[in-house]
């Protein structure tokens, strides 16, 4: 209402007799004389005045219909995705190999490799925004603390999964929690949140082998002002599906072979840990249709791709 009276309030001011330096009620004036510098000044008042409460106006009602938007999503309660059922007898193709990227440290806790380097963030990769992956490393007994201190995010979700070692996480909402090898923590920072993130005070006394990744995963635009929200998805949780050549896929997110993963989340993706036993066992699995696929080699090598256009992934990092 403001948006649409204070600029009506402005038009009609300015056709008022006193507010014009040749008004009609008064046609002799000229210029140079004190009535009408004090009637162009009092023009340029009602100029200004007028302009100042049409953005005021026009603010209030974007305040209004931003405050209306976020109360509406509020109280919505995150459903976990359902994927569209893979396509039979398609076969996905290697479309690039990424090389191995220089490591760099992320606070003095976490030596890691960022493993989408240069499509980090783009539309090639979306949903999924970066992905940081900490090699197996040994660190020594301390008593300080190692890790990044208190941090914001906004906007999407991180997921971090432990490997070796032990990962400890506080944040603003008054979650704090420890992760160990096989757990994973699902934070969704959404409207906003600070956190950190440590090795365990635990961890740190004894020292040893730490390996861990962490994912960010964006969120659809109608969720990016939800509430903050932490899942911590514990290792026995998490369910397993044997697989008929030896081995077996963790389902973290989405699902395989009917078996949905424990993760809630607002974006249709699939996080699945894979362990192949047999060496030269052809192994297929199954992704919902029109999803793209990121292999990630931690240990070992590995054929992808139709019989006869394999392409060999190897680990990205060649120490391991």
């Amino acid at each position: 209402a403001w948006s649409c009276l204070v600029p009506y309030a402005f038009f009609a001011g300015r056709r008022m007799p006193w507010a014009s330096p040749l008004g009609a009620s008064d046609t002799r004036r000229r210029k140079g004389s004190k009535t009408y510098e004090r009637a162009s000044f009092y023009s340029r008042l009602l100029t200004l005045c007028g302009i100042l409460l049409a953005l005021w106006g026009l603010y209030m009602f974007a305040l209004f219909r931003c405050f209306t938007v976020t109360t509406s999503q509020a109280g919505s309660t995150p459903k976990t995705s359902s994927p569209t059922p893979a396509a039979p007898n398609t076969m996905k193709s290697v479309r690039r190999i990424m090389p191995t990227p220089p490591q760099h440290w992320v606070g003095d806790g976490f030596h890691v490799y960022p493993v989408f380097h240069d499509l980090a963030f783009t539309k090639e990769l979306s949903p999924w925004l970066m992905f940081d992956y900490a090699a197996p490393k040994k660190f020594s007994p301390t008593s300080s603390r190692r890790g990044v201190g208190k941090h914001p995010h906004r906007g999407f979700e991180t997921v971090t999964v432990a490997f070796q070692g032990e990962v400890e996480h506080g944040d603003s909402v008054g979650n704090r929690d420890v992760i160990g090898a096989g757990d994973v923590q699902w934070m969704t920072a959404a409207r906003g949140i600070i956190h950190e993130e440590f090795h365990s005070t635990e961890f740190a006394k004894k020292g040893g082998v730490f390996e861990m990744c962490q994912l960010w995963l964006n969120l659809p635009a109608k969720h990016k002002m939800d509430p903050p929200r932490y899942q911590p998805i514990l290792a026995k949780d998490i369910p397993s599906v044997p697989l008929p050549g030896g081995g077996h896929v963790k389902v973290i997110a989405g699902e395989f072979a009917g078996v949905r993963g424990p993760a809630h989340t607002f974006t249709p993706v699939e996080l699945w840990d894979v362990e192949l036993e047999k060496k030269g066992t052809a192994y297929e699995l199954n992704v919902p249709a029109g999803h793209n696929v990121i292999v990630f080699v931690r240990r070992g090598r590995a054929l992808i791709g139709s019989e006869g256009a394999e392409k060999e992934i190897k680990p990205q990092v060649r120490r391991l």
